[in-house]
């Protein structure tokens, strides 16, 4: 399945420092909050949560952390929805969003 995370290649670069390789295609909360929350001021994931209604625990926890990431996910792919093609299409270009990984997330 794919690998979500917030900034999630600088993740996946330690892992493969450490010998692990992952194929999969990545979704980047961060890059996709660019694109589909043009608007907001800065783009951590405190600030895209509360953008989109997620609750954003108090302390940093990994497993908080990933459980935050996975809610934004599952929110701006509602938000993607409520796109056209032709919108997303332009936003992506827009903000060069690297294409390769992220249009799985718009196609589907």
């Amino acid at each position: 399945g794919p690998i979500v995370g917030q900034s999630v290649e600088m993740d996946l670069e330690m892992l493969q420092a450490a010998g692990l390789r992952f194929p999969n295609v990545r979704y980047d909360t961060f890059e996709l909050a660019t694109v589909l929350l043009p608007e907001l001021p800065a783009y951590n994931l405190g600030t895209i949560a509360s953008a989109l209604g997620v609750d954003v625990p108090s302390k940093h926890r990994a497993v908080a952390d990933a459980e935050t990431t996975m809610a934004v996910f599952n929110r701006l792919v509602d938000r993607a929805d409520q796109f056209d093609d032709a919108t997303l299409e332009r936003l992506t270009n827009v903000t060069g969003l690297p294409g390769s990984q992220h249009k799985c997330f718009f196609e589907n």
